[in-house]
């Protein structure tokens, strides 16, 4: 199995680059606000992309120090794949607690584990078909609407244009 890497950007700029050209060219390149750079520049490293094989991984590491930023490679632990579960057996176990030390930051994401119950909300039952046994349609016959039996208005007067 080829070895996998991950970006790791921890604050450090390139020397002689201007902090805030820097800050606006992570700001072009990422598509990130103010407070998404100032996560980035915090100085605690942070992983921009993973699952990298080494040729792409030092693509990317060329591309962000001309952009100012200098980042580093880091090897990926290889973790066996997990086993899919049967689809008869579903786990109703819930979701492990977080210790206080791995609480995410507030307004971050994090993945759910293998097997939790993403959607704990109870399903909404479906409701029954209304009965239309009342209606019906009657034959088609001539037109959808009436016909309008009025006559056309008379075409305007254009005697008084001239063409020069």
């Amino acid at each position: 199995m080829l070895e996998k890497y991950e970006l790791v950007f921890s604050g450090e700029t390139t020397p002689g680059a201007p902090l805030e050209k820097v800050r606006a060219n992570a700001a072009k390149l990422f598509h990130a606000g103010p407070a998404q750079l100032e996560k980035l520049f915090s100085g605690s490293p942070v992983v921009l992309k993973n699952n990298l094989d080494k040729a792409t991984a030092e693509s990317y590491l060329t591309k962000l120090k001309s952009a100012g930023l200098v980042c580093s490679l880091r090897a990926m632990q290889q973790k066996p794949a997990p086993q899919p579960a049967s689809p008869k057996t579903k786990s109703k176990e819930p979701a492990p607690k977080l210790s206080p030390k791995a609480k995410p930051e507030e307004g971050s994401l994090s993945i759910a584990p293998v097997g939790a119950d993403v959607n704990p909300h109870e399903e909404i039952p479906v409701p029954p078909m209304p009965d239309t046994n009342h209606f019906s349609l009657k034959e088609q016959k001539g037109y959808l609407f009436d016909q309008d039996d009025t006559p056309p208005p008379p075409p305007p007067n254009t005697n008084h244009i001239t063409l020069e």
